[in-house]
């Protein structure tokens, strides 16, 4: 329940936490564990010291390890001073020598030490360090003081260690004269307790007899997760040549398998870069002399050689090489590492189910083996949901009537069930050093044999896996409808070369990783997110949400079914219209003007509504274009009127503006895309204006030849300020076509155009692109300047009152009508 309630939320406060709390007795376990859940989930920061001290004094056990653990999840990395000292007082090690005695329980002690690791995370505080390495050596005390658990209490001073200096290695100024590495060598391999820091007691124990030599069995667990943690992703050399198994059969039996299991998996987080999901790295880290002898037939080998250990050493290796690429590859579904996990867990599966290898690598070490390997397979695949995976738990989980599979086995079970289910599909694994760490201390190998068992891991470390999941869902939302929705997307990662193209809603890599995201599902419109920027990766980690927009034509319609809808009867109605057989539209999702305009042109026996302006219309519903639809009605409609002598002139001059605006090369404001205004529409429409204003001429302008009399008059009357005034007197009608013939052949001005009989074409080139008069515009002035106006071909093409010299010596006269 803790769980549920999302990390950032602001309605929890103190007071809210207490009166949460239930009055019955029974219910003080289940409130414990609601503790530590709004703990891992950051919600007990808020928490008075006031509150605190109520809870610690009612001395419930499970209450204090939840709370101490809870609280310095909250303040991870933080290293509070109030904190430290409530921590303190549950850790005797950091009290002051002659404190009070206090009644503080083993597993009080191992939360407060592994709390006081995440407190100081990534700090390398030398006292803190001091401490653990001195408590990782612990001698047990008298009576009962410190005689059981004594492995958990090592386990968790290596830890707690491993995160205080997580990631350091040799680095650190403040831990560079505390000859680390060999000291915990010490603690691995053995020797003297004089080699190495120890927390020294006063009277011996009266129940555990040790001599002045390392007890491994107790302290070398913890040295090795220290070491991999301190280490962590250093790719030191020396450090992984400490950590590799031995390549000698009496050096094997010094060791135990389950501790060959652990150098595995801190070697593999020391050397990082060095992880490759293949089984030809797993096989090199086995020596040679275990690879020709696990497993083998007892009869064909030679007596000296212990069968049993070779091959529970085989399996140990292969777990711990698993364990280190399952961290490694923790949340990104990589499909080599899981095939490689996957086979090693059905080889491990198979081994337990043969009576043989059962019994050469024992059933114990084969259960643990295998529990550890689906784990690091869920790891790899958490938050996916895999069904290869659920298969395999389930069928692991169908073992529940076996006698010989214990409680841990169904505990590794159910963990792996709810990692590959993490958050329910929406969260997954992070791989950064804390992360790392919060795994290793949830998913160590040594698994209980029971519910209160906390002999080798306090079980309520199981729980911080909380620490390292983070929200990685991708969800794509249509806008429109708030509904989620399936897209293409591409991720490119830093990580990755190769572009990720998934469906959304889906997992993507790590949000530090991932360089841009863009949508290019053909469906809907494009988006491209660089997450370079922060305040963009910050949003879209918090949400996981991009609104998108869908294409209009591929809003999904059965045309069999939706008889009723208006674009694919539009389209239908069509011949040769552009992506008629593609579209399929949804006739709800257009708004209603488009679907009433639609209807009205399906229904319309007004040739204006020609297929032209049918496909059209499908071409701008499709493209969402509807404002292109109403520009092309109007131009059209401008030149309708224009037939009938009943247009203005501001809409002649909306027809240039379009025109000059279409032939432009800079209107385009995505370059590579297709107007849906083109050239050849509008030369289409400018031609028929021509054709328009020929048959006005012809109609109203008697005789013929009138229109030329007019722009002859209209260009002889400028002057050089255009004080001048026209000669003729003119009909509205006149004055009407007159201007409109001016308007459409872009004919300046005459004061500006100034032309005297000794202008040449080319001159006259010259001038009007001086003026900024394009080509075509004076192309289709030049024969209404030389309308009753000979000119002289071999003199230069002057213009004036000159006959026209042919190439034979005879002269004629150039008339030249106005034409489209």
């Amino acid at each position: 329940a803790g769980l549920r309630i999302a990390p950032g939320t602001s309605e929890l406060d103190s007071s809210w936490i207490v009166f949460n709390k239930p009055e019955e007795e029974e219910m003080e376990d289940a409130y414990a564990g609601f503790l530590m859940a709004l703990g891992l989930n950051g919600h007990l920061s808020c928490l008075s010291m006031f509150n605190i001290y109520d809870f610690l004094e009612e001395k419930h056990e499970l209450t204090i390890v939840g709370l101490l653990l809870g609280i310095s999840a909250s303040k991870a990395g933080s290293m509070s001073s109030s904190t430290a000292s409530l921590l303190a007082v549950h850790f005797p090690p950091l009290l002051p020598p002659g404190s009070a005695d206090m009644e503080v329980s083993q597993a009080m002690q191992t939360a407060a030490m592994l709390s006081l690791g995440l407190l100081f995370l990534s700090s390398g505080n030398r006292h803190m360090v001091q401490v653990m390495l001195r408590e990782i050596g612990r001698q047990p005390g008298p009576e009962l003081d410190f005689a059981e658990d004594r492995e958990s209490y090592a386990l968790t001073a290596g830890l707690a260690l491993g995160m205080i200096a997580l990631g350091q290695g040799d680095k650190s100024v403040n831990l560079s004269d505390m000859n680390l590495m060999s000291q915990l060598c010490a603690f691995m391999d053995g020797g003297t307790k004089k080699e190495v820091l120890v927390s020294t007691i006063s009277q011996p124990s009266s129940l555990v007899l040790e001599d002045d030599f390392i007890n491994t069995n107790v302290t070398a667990p913890g040295a090795i997760v220290a070491l991999g943690l301190l280490y962590l992703k250093t790719n030191n050399s020396d450090v992984a040549l400490k950590l590799d198994a031995p390549e000698t059969h009496f050096e094997l039996n010094g060791i135990r398998p389950d501790f060959l299991l652990l150098r595995a998996m801190s070697r593999g987080l020391v050397m990082w870069d060095e992880i490759r999901p293949s089984q030809d790295w797993i096989e090199g880290h086995i020596p040679k002399i275990v690879k020709q002898n696990a497993f083998k037939d007892t009869q064909s080998q030679d007596s000296s050689i212990d069968i049993r250990t070779l091959s529970q050493t085989y399996v140990c290796i292969v777990a711990g090489c698993c364990l280190a690429m399952g961290l490694c590859f923790a949340g990104t579904s990589n499909e080599d590492a899981y095939h490689c996990l996957l086979d090693n867990a059905r080889f491990m599966l198979a081994k337990i189910n043969n009576l043989l290898s059962a019994e050469q690598a024992g059933r114990v070490c084969l259960e643990m083996c295998l529990n550890t390997v689906v784990l690091s397979l869920a790891v790899v695949m958490s938050g996916s949901g895999d069904l290869e995976v659920m298969r395999l738990v389930r069928r692991l989980r169908s073992r529940v009537w076996q006698t010989e599979v214990m409680y841990g086995s169904h505990m590794a079970t159910h963990m792996s069930l709810g990692l590959l289910f993490l958050g329910g599909g929406r969260y997954s694994l992070s791989r950064s050093n804390k992360a790392v760490a919060a795994l290793l201390c949830a998913l160590h190998p040594i698994f209980p044999l029971s519910s209160s068992d906390n002999r080798y891991h306090l079980q309520a470390f199981r729980h911080l896996y909380v620490l390292a999941s983070e929200p990685r869902i991708l969800v794509t939302q249509d806008i429109d409808t708030g509904q989620a929705c399936c897209v293409d997307v591409v991720v490119t990662a830093s990580s990755d070369p190769h572009h990720m193209r998934v469906s959304s809603p889906c997992i993507v890599p790590e949000w530090s990783s991932i360089d841009k995201i863009e949508v290019c599902s053909p469906g809907y419109w494009s988006i491209r997110l660089e997450l370079s920027n922060a305040t963009v990766r910050k949003a879209l980690s918090h949400s996981g949400i991009i609104y998108v927009k869908k294409r209009n034509s591929m809003l999904i319609c059965d045309l069999g079914t939706e008889s009723g809808s208006v674009l694919p009867r539009l389209a239908a109605s069509l011949t040769g219209v552009r992506g008629v057989a593609q579209l399929q539209c949804e006739e709800n999702s257009f708004d209603p003007q488009t679907r009433t305009l639609g209807h009205y042109i399906l229904s319309s026996e007004n040739k204006f509504w020609s297929n032209l302006f049918v496909s059209a219309f499908v071409e701008c519903v499709v493209e969402e274009k509807m404002q292109v639809f109403t520009a092309l009605v109007q131009l059209e409609k401008l030149v309708s009127e224009l037939s009938q002598a009943q247009h203005m002139m501001v809409d002649v001059w909306q027809l240039l503006l379009a025109t000059e605006f279409v032939g432009s090369t800079e209107h385009c404001a995505f370059p590579g895309t297709a107007p849906l205004l083109t050239e050849d529409h509008m030369d289409h429409l400018w031609m028929k204006a021509l054709g328009a204003l020929q048959d006005l001429c012809h109609k109203h302008l008697k005789p013929d030849t009138r229109m030329n009399e007019l722009l002859q008059s209209y260009l002889s009357c400028g002057g050089r300020d255009g004080s001048e005034r026209f000669p003729l007197a003119l009909t509205p009608i006149e004055a009407s076509l007159l201007t409109l013939t001016l308007l459409l052949h872009k004919i300046p001005p005459p004061h500006i155009t100034q032309v005297t009989p000794q202008t040449t074409v080319p001159d006259l080139y010259t001038k009007m692109d001086a003026l900024g008069v394009p080509v075509d515009a004076v192309v289709r002035m030049l024969p209404l300047l030389l309308v009753q106006l000979p000119i002289n071909v071999s003199s230069g093409m002057a213009l004036g009152h000159t006959p026209l010299q042919t190439g034979t010596g005879t002269t004629t006269e150039c008339n030249m009508e106005l034409g489209p």
